[in-house]
């Protein structure tokens, strides 16, 4: 089973009430692909922001021609 990422471990202790291993690995197996879909969407987000504080000065005063 992978570890949970800390989102994950938070919401299961704040929100669900998890009644037995079962249910609570079955829950992670569910879930987990979609906690680390989020992080690798921020981590994407964050890239994407980097790129266009990087080259859309260089294009609007021309140094990169289109």
């Amino acid at each position: 089973m992978t570890p949970c990422l800390p989102l994950f471990c938070v919401l299961v202790a704040d929100v669900l009430m998890i009644h037995n291993k079962e249910t609570m690995q079955l829950f992670t197996r569910r879930t987990n692909p979609i906690f680390l879909q989020m992080k690798n969407l921020l981590v994407t987000n964050e890239n994407l922001r980097q790129a266009r504080n990087l080259f859309l000065p260089r294009l609007m005063n021309g140094s990169i021609a289109v």
